[in-house]
């Protein structure tokens, strides 16, 4: 943009848009087969200060609503479950309606035994939950590797809770 065209924008001067000579692009946007299901579970590892988990509150809602959450892993899944004791387990903080756990070594962890790849982006998103009692606490099962919500524990879809 010139300079000229710069100033007209800045002062709001009547006609500045026009000005312009604004073109449309021709990309389009690529969406994969269909409409998606909402992330219930991203995992992002993203330089120094940006390694977390980012679950929807759907997910902690469903294990009761704890303030700390153990993480436990399968060979396909990752597991949430409530932590009471104060000094174990992962602190949840809370920003709109998602909850983090920001802990390099545990997204390290994860990604290394689920044999993630990060290459080419920042985070990846998982869309599939299933709820499973254990004695008396609830444990979400979140899909990490595609595999179905039957293999994970049940026929539980969008995250029904097992009674």
């Amino acid at each position: 943009m010139n300079n000229n065209s710069s100033n007209a924008v800045n002062s709001g001067t009547q006609g500045a848009y026009a000005d312009l000579k604004l073109q449309k692009l021709k990309s389009k946007q690529r969406r994969g087969g269909g409409p998606r299901k909402p992330a219930v579970l991203s995992i992002v590892s993203a330089g120094r200060c940006g390694h977390r988990f980012s679950t929807a509150s759907k997910v902690i809602e469903g294990i009761g609503n704890p303030k700390r959450v153990y993480l436990e892993i399968t060979e396909n899944a990752l597991a949430i479950r409530t932590c009471s004791d104060p000094e174990d387990g992962f602190e949840l903080r809370t920003d709109g309606k998602r909850y983090f756990v920001y802990s390099k070594d545990a997204v390290e962890e994860v990604t290394e035994a689920l044999g993630l790849d990060f290459k080419g982006r920042t985070s990846l998103s998982f869309s599939e939950v299933v709820f499973v009692n254990d004695g008396d606490d609830v444990v979400a099962l979140i899909s990490i590797s595609g595999v179905s919500q039957a293999e994970l524990g049940g026929d539980h879809s969008r995250g029904d809770l097992v009674k």
